[in-house]
């Protein structure tokens, strides 16, 4: 299923996609995860700012996070996921909610 969704979304002609998947998740789960991976991304960028702490500083949850999570009802199943494609090895990592075996949306947090 997720093969056929990420060979007519994102593989060019010719590409074999690898996907690799974490889950079920809880919703804490994941929005523990997105915190975390945006924590670490303001402290970078804070460091290279010259400033060493930030301290206490917030990280707001994402607005596609929040989309996907309100479409989220009970017996969906989230998974973070990995694909790959092969050869160019281009990425795409995120998030993608499934009700039954069709999928009911993604949220992408990296591409190369």
């Amino acid at each position: 299923m997720l093969e056929a969704y990420w060979r007519s979304d994102y593989a060019s002609p010719g590409e074999r996609t690898e996907i690799k998947l974490r889950g079920p998740l809880t919703l804490a789960q994941v929005e523990e995860d997105l915190v975390t991976a945006d924590r670490r991304m303001l402290q970078m960028v804070r460091k290279r700012q010259g400033v060493e702490d930030i301290g206490g500083e917030e990280v707001g949850l994402r607005k596609e996070w929040l989309e996907l999570k309100s479409k989220y009802r009970d017996g969906d199943e989230l998974h973070s996921y990995l694909a790959t494609a092969k050869p160019s090895w281009e990425q795409t990592a995120g998030y993608v909610l499934i009700r039954g075996s069709e999928i009911v949306g993604v949220m992408l947090t990296f591409m190369t």
